[in-house]
């Protein structure tokens, strides 16, 4: 709940450490959202990110958070479609 990175199987280096005031391309503090979104019954999150599937380009993506116990919470998203 601190903002520490314990899985990211794309960006390895990034494991361990902590990510609280990472913000994205629009400034946008969504490792906090994450947290509070998580925190507040779980739901739905969009930022924008790295998506290694395209040679690391920023991109919208939209996550699914929620807690597994009250220290750690788990997401999971994918990248919305391009117009």
């Amino acid at each position: 709940m601190s903002g520490n990175t314990l899985a990211l199987p794309f960006q390895p280096d990034l494991i361990g450490t902590n990510r609280w005031n990472a913000t994205d391309a629009n400034g946008t503090a969504f490792i906090q959202h994450i947290i509070q979104t998580a925190q507040s019954g779980g739901g739905f999150v969009r930022y924008s990110y790295l998506d290694p599937a395209d040679n690391f380009t920023v991109k919208p993506k939209v996550s699914y958070v929620m807690m597994v116990n009250q220290d750690w919470l788990i997401g999971a998203g994918i990248y919305e479609a391009q117009k």
